[in-house]
């Protein structure tokens, strides 16, 4: 064995190993970092407030100068049209599609706070009850014109408004969540007074909710009974990202998403593709150098073909013989991939606080993703190397 591994060293040549060394620590170093920053914008992107966080997305059309300057003349308001509905549940990654029911009533609000009675008037939206984030606990999200009990849901930003504008301003209590929930206050319909409370707070649907069945029910009894198409309409996807199919869709037909998402939603897609787009250029320079390196130990191989057959001839079985070989592979394999990840571990920190900033709510995460990377490509490159110079040498033994 001494005597093959003082051959090898004669006809392996340290700057070219040196020269793939370095090409596969690029690639590997870009790799492990790119995956690292996809997991904490992947975070950012999916915390409890992102608009994609349980896998539907609020739409609703643009409405510009022309649009209306056409609900001024008595034109009908930007609305989805059956057509267009169906090309949206038709999309691959989207498996729902429901529409927001309106109120066809108006509908009054009052509520005591201390010594005042605020009154104002509002409007009611609904969804399927499927689509509604309900609050933890025994809440019954269900109501009929009978009962004259309605829960509703808000969107929490309205608390904010209240307490941080009028409350402020007018020398008002601010109220918590836990405490406005225990308020109930009147719903003035048709005449007709309702008991409502408010049962929880919605941070992904902005408006605020009844019950579907309730509503509908209402519309029969107090509305106009007209037919109208929805304004919005929310679409539930397959996964808790939308996919491209959507996201192309939303951005050729300048739909807008809740909250300002439509801005979200590109940055997303861009993000994510320049991210894959980088994933994919280390990749490939590590595998031009993983077969680079092949080739230099096939060649090698090749070069001592007289010693291995010599080797086996004496006896030396498979073992024996590629091991000087697979010590060659995972000294190489081994530095590159550590190198990776101690550069990676050090450059990081400067990235990950560029993202933070970006969501000053999110904690730093670890950097699992970036050593189980590592650790997964070198012994993925280490067990392809076994393979290629066991076949070599094999192949090499059957030409005797």
């Amino acid at each position: 064995m001494k005597y093959l591994f003082s051959l090898l060293r004669r006809n392996v040549s340290v700057w070219q190993l040196l020269t793939f060394g370095v090409g596969g620590l690029i690639g590997a170093f870009i790799m492990t970092l790119s995956l690292q920053s996809y997991q904490d914008v992947n975070r950012a992107f999916s915390s409890d407030d992102a608009l994609f966080a349980d896998n539907y997305v609020v739409l609703s059309k643009p409405v510009s100068l022309r649009t209306t300057v056409q609900g001024l003349i008595g034109g009908q308001s930007p609305s989805f049209s059956d057509r267009e509905i169906q090309e949206i549940e038709n999309l691959p990654e989207v498996t729902q599609v429901a529409k927001f029911r309106t109120a066809q009533f108006t509908v009054d609000a009052m509520v005591k706070v201390g010594q005042r009675t605020l009154r104002t008037e509002m409007f009611l939206e609904s969804v399927p009850d499927d689509f509604v984030d309900l609050p933890m606990g025994d809440v019954q999200w269900k109501a009929s014109l009978k009962d004259h009990f309605v829960p509703v849901l808000v969107p929490r930003n309205y608390l904010d408004l209240y307490n941080f504008g009028y409350a402020s301003s007018h020398g008002m209590p601010q109220l918590s969540e836990g405490l406005v929930g225990h308020f109930t206050f009147q719903l003035i319909i048709g005449g007709s007074f309702f008991h409502a409370r408010i049962v929880g707070f919605s941070t992904r649907l902005n408006t605020i909710l009844v019950p579907d069945d309730f509503l509908a029910e209402a519309n029969r009894v107090y509305g106009t009974a007209e037919n109208q198409q929805p304004s919005r309409i929310v679409a539930r996807t397959k996964g808790t990202k939308p996919g491209n199919a959507l996201l192309q869709h939303i951005a050729h037909l300048h739909y807008e998403v809740a909250d300002g998402g439509d801005a979200l939603v590109r940055m997303r897609s861009l993000v994510y593709g320049v991210i894959w787009t980088v994933v994919a250029v280390g990749l490939l320079v590590t595998l031009l150098s993983f077969f680079l390196l092949i080739v230099s130990f096939l060649l090698l191989i090749e070069r001592t073909r007289d010693v291995i057959r010599n080797l086996a001839s004496m006896g030396y079985n498979m073992v024996q013989i590629t091991r000087p070989y697979r010590l060659i592979a995972v000294v190489v394999d081994v530095i590159v991939w550590v190198l990776a990840a101690v550069a990676g571990s050090l450059i990081y920190p400067l990235v990950g606080e560029l993202i933070l900033e970006t969501s000053p709510g999110l904690e730093p995460s670890n950097l699992s993703v970036l050593f189980v990377t590592a650790l997964v490509g070198c012994v993925c490159f280490i067990l392809l190397h076994f393979i290629v110079i066991w076949f070599g040498v094999k192949k090499l033994l059957r030409k005797k």
